[in-house]
């Protein structure tokens, strides 16, 4: 029928005749005629869903249950509307016939699948009832579904699911347990309906109800969940969700048996370690879900399915003659005759290896092909960092030396056992064998293992190792275990460390007395810093000798002797750096910490690399991440018998910034750069080696310490404040002491002629000016240089970004946003921008609290600092102090407030030398003073003398 003659038809309507006594329409059995409930007043139509999920219809009926066919031109507004949309849906939902209804005329009034607009509208005009004529009410805003894991490592997990307010991070918990969907963007709870994030297509067909879960069949679920409802979310206490990397599942072979007439009966299949066989065929499963119980992280990965396993084996199978007679295939099942199977088997074992998986290989044993996993026995002597010893093989009930065992594997891809049989060891393993273990020359069982590589071995399952080099390492190993034991002192100045700190200072002394270097790897935040000084506070109690040099940017240089002076006041802190520092003068001191720039000693390495320190430490360590550079080269040079680095982000952007860190700390940990690369930096980054992957990281655990902030969740206060001194170059801080010294002696002549309070305005403007001036300079400033604080805020919040945080900058002028933002564009991070002129602010919440590309919200104290909930961000920084300090804690609490579930980070920066420095100084050594300088109308000075003008002025 045209569009004209439906349209001539009845304009969109549904015919007026109806019979008196129309059956119900589709689900009419889940309509009950209760009338407990009550009628809404001056109702006589209503939408009525019945059904069940993933087939609900929609029908219009009275409140007892008839059928009513209203002329929606008798309603105006959103009733015009809902009913001129139901005869549209209508219409498109009879062109479907449901074979599987029992009543097909019964159907010709009812919509099949409604939408969720349909829904919604009736909904919100006060007219959807469900099978009870209980009235269906649509909760107000937006939600986001949840399914919620208590406790991941309990044997039996009780999953539930909860609805989210993004606005204001409240959860609901359904209250009958389950949440029924309606469409995929709607989920009812009892007489409430939610509108959510878009479920997907498939989310109808999934039981949003609370269930227990055993732990071993935990991950299955979830993908399953994840794969019919892919914006689910998962929240497990205490634990990380991350968007892993897709992963490709592998062709895979499972052998089922071999019959009684000797056919081997197999099935090709698509296979993930951890899924129980046919679980990828038997179920949609298009996301897998890991649980990392050692670091508490869930990884939710796409998955990436290889070409038709069945279509990879009939390729094989025909190109062997004899196949045709011998292969039967049904349904994706093959069934070959003994004799070729056997002869097919045997002769292209190594590629069914290469190409699939074998599952249930051991039925292959009555062919006398075996399939398994070698273990390695090892007995080791002693060494430094390579211990000597021998080494076997044992594999199907044989023994082996390691060096015949690996010359039979790489000769022939098998080995030939005393009886005859063939027998293929797992390649992965024997992988991991040549990785970790070294042929000797001489017996054939002469091998030797790094000492690196224990922990490595150790978590092979049936490693037998013995021998004074094995236990030694082994004891250093499980040395680790006992460290929150340790007697040591974690006393500070107004308290102790908390227990996560305490920690680390253990870890750093336990290998400093092994001799080893040390990586701390904490997020940015969690105070590194006290961890490092009150290490080598305890050191030199303790009576290490020597002088101790740390590296640190430029900008960190004076918040580093800061924070000596408040932590380790007794050691005696030199800083070597800018035009008059005196390398000589360094080769005299004793039991000093000496702090310097990586670009200072970059220049003064031939005066620094002949001395011995007892200590070398390298802040923000990624300054030598490249091997190749003359800061790398420097570094290296340095002589010390203890060494240590910190970085949030030991790697950046590839693992070959690992090799060139611990070149430094561990220089055998790796060997050499291409042993590194082939061994590790290739299988992981270009082969995705699950295996060489685990191998690094136990390779490194010892060595490196990182706790996300979430790790220590109890421990930190909610909201940690710190004061990031920033040094101004010297061209920087020439021009602000000029400038200083003009506006001084305008101030002064104007004060002498007319007195502080009607100079006030004066006074304003010139420390504004000032102030802005310390900080960004604008174009008209006559600096044209770039800004120490411009380099110190992309630096830092590169940092931040990278590790999947979002921060908010704040600050009093309008060129400094407009900077900054520029900054971060030009280094690829996208960032949004308010100021006063800013008129879609909701919008711009919106989208920073719910895009997760968005890592940083630039704006001014007064437009962002009042009225707006961002708790999507956990760093804040404060790029030029206020006179009212108030209005900064108010800029901090668009963060942290009801909603926010991380640790906040709040960094004041604070220019060196200037008067932002000079008026927290001012606060401390004048209380008085502090209320009239934390003002922002020209009250503010009627608080200050002319001494303290002279002193904020310079």
């Amino acid at each position: 029928m045209s569009a004209m003659a439906e349209a001539k038809r009845g304009r969109g309507r549904p015919p007026k005749k109806v019979e008196s006594g129309t059956d119900a329409p589709s689900g009419a059995a889940h309509i009950s005629a209760s009338v407990s409930a009550r009628k809404p007043a001056g109702r006589s139509c209503f939408a009525r869903l019945s059904g069940i999920p993933g087939s609900f219809s929609l029908s219009l009926t009275d409140w007892k249950g008839n059928a009513v066919q209203p002329d929606y031109r008798a309603f105006a507004g959103k009733e015009r509307e809902f009913f001129r949309t139901f005869s549209a849906e209508l219409a498109r939902s009879r062109s479907f016939v449901r074979w599987d209804a029992t009543d097909i005329a019964g159907q010709s009034a009812a919509i099949l699948q409604p939408s969720a607009a349909l829904l919604t509208l009736a909904a919100s005009i006060g007219i959807l009832l469900n099978s009870d004529s209980d009235l269906l009410e649509l909760v107000p805003g937006d939600f986001f579904c949840t399914v919620t894991l208590p406790d991941p490592t309990a044997p039996r997990i009780q999953i539930s699911f909860a609805l989210v307010d993004p606005s204001t991070g409240e959860t609901r918990s359904p209250s009958s347990g389950t949440l029924v969907p309606l469409a995929s963007s709607l989920l009812l709870d009892g007489r409430s309906i939610y509108s959510v994030q878009d479920l997907g297509p498939w989310s109808t067909e999934f039981r949003y109800s609370a269930e227990t879960v055993e732990r071993e069949n935990l991950e299955a679920w979830l993908s399953l969940c994840r794969s019919l409802v892919p914006t689910i979310r998962i929240a497990a206490n205490g634990w990380t969700v991350k968007q892993g990397r897709p992963v490709s599942a592998r062709p895979a072979l499972l052998f089922s048996e071999i019959d009684e007439y000797g056919y081997v009966h197999i099935r090709p299949m698509a296979w993930l370690e951890g899924y129980p066989p046919g679980f990828f065929e038997d179920q949609e499963i298009v996301e897998t879900v890991r649980l990392d119980y050692e670091s508490s992280v869930v990884r939710v990965s796409e998955i990436l399915f290889p070409e038709t396993p069945a279509d990879i084996f009939r390729t094989m199978l025909s190109r062997v003659k004899g196949s045709d007679s011998s292969v039967y295939e049904e349904e994706g099942r093959f069934v070959i005759a003994g004799p070729f199977a056997r002869a097919f088997l045997e002769e292209h074992m190594s590629d069914l290896l290469q190409n699939f998986v074998l599952l249930q290989a051991k039925v292959l044993e009555k062919y006398r092909l075996r399939i398994g996993r070698p273990k390695l026995r090892l007995s080791l002597g002693t060494g430094v960092d390579w211990f000597a010893g021998t080494g076997e093989v044992e594999f199907s009930g044989e023994s082996l030396p390691f060096g015949v065992f690996m010359n039979q594997y790489r000769k022939n891809g098998f080995i030939t056992l005393s009886d005859g049989s063939k027998a293929w060891p797992e390649s992965d393993t024997v992988e991991r064998f040549s990785r970790l273990v070294s042929k000797m020359k001489g017996a054939e069982d002469a091998i030797s293992v790094s000492l690196f590589d224990i922990a490595a071995l150790r978590a092979i399952d049936g490693i037998d190792a013995a021998g004074e080099g094995w236990h030694n390492t082994d004891s250093f190993l499980r040395g680790f275990n006992d460290l929150s034991q340790r007697k040591t002192d974690t006393t500070v100045p107004d308290g102790t460390l908390r227990p996560y700190q305490a920690y680390g200072v253990q870890w750093l002394e336990y290998l400093r007395e092994h001799g080893f270097g040390a990586c701390l790897a904490d997020d940015m935040g969690l105070g590194k810093t006290v961890q490092i000084i009150v290490a080598l506070r305890n050191a030199y109690a303790s009576g290490m000798q020597g002088n101790s040099l740390v590296l640190v940017p430029r900008s960190l240089m004076f918040n580093w002797r800061s924070e000596f002076i408040r932590f380790a006041p007794l050691i005696p802190v030199h800083v070597h750096y800018g035009i008059g520092r005196d390398s000589a003068a360094v080769k005299k001191l004793t039991n000093t910490v000496i702090l310097s720039s990586y670009a200072t000693i970059r220049n003064d390495i031939k005066d620094f690399s002949g001395i011995e320190f007892a200590y070398v430490v390298l802040d923000e360590a990624q300054n030598v991440k490249n091997s190749e550079t003359r800061t790398s080269a420097a570094v290296r040079t340095l002589k010390a018998k203890h060494r240590v680095a910190m970085s949030g982000t030991p790697v950046e952007n590839s693992l070959a910034d690992l090799y060139s860190l611990f070149k430094f700390l561990n220089p055998s940990l790796f060997g050499s750069e291409a042993e590194f690369m082939s061994r590790y930096l290739r299988p992981i980054q270009d082969g995705q080696d699950e295996n060489a992957l685990k191998d690094l990281k136990l390779r490194l655990y010892p060595f490196m310490l990182r706790r996300v902030k979430k790790d220590v969740l109890a421990d930190l206060p909610a909201k940690t404040e710190q004061t990031a001194l920033i040094e101004l170059s010297p061209d920087h801080l020439a021009l602000y002491r000029q400038r200083s010294a003009e506006l001084k002696a305008r101030l002064a002549g104007a004060i002498d002629a007319q007195g502080i309070q009607k100079s006030s305005f004066l006074i304003l403007q010139a420390l504004g000016e000032l102030r802005r001036f310390a900080g960004m300079p604008d174009s008209e400033s006559g600096f044209s240089g770039v800004s120490a604080k411009r380099e110190y805020i992309r630096d830092m919040v590169a940092g931040v970004i990278a590790e999947g945080h979002k921060c908010l900058i704040f600050t009093n002028f309008l060129d400094s946003v407009e900077q900054v933002s520029d900054d971060l564009a030009e280094a690829g991070i996208p960032n949004l921008v308010m100021t006063g002129a800013t008129v879609n602010r909701q919008a711009l919440v919106q989208q920073f609290q719910t895009d997760p590309s968005i890592g940083a919200f630039i704006m001014t104290l007064k437009t962002g600092g009042v009225g707006l909930n961002l708790t999507a961000a956990d760093y804040v920084f404060i790029l030029d102090p206020w006179w009212n300090r108030a209005a900064e804690d108010q800029a901090i609490d668009r963060t942290h407030r009801i909603g926010q579930t991380n640790p906040v980070f709040c960094y004041r920066m604070i220019a060196k030398d200037t008067i932002e420095e000079k008026i927290l100084e001012l606060q401390t050594r004048k209380a008085g003073i502090a209320e009239a300088l934390l003002s922002s109308d020209s009250g503010a000075v009627r608080g200050l003398s002319e001494d303290d003008i002279e002193y904020l002025l310079g």
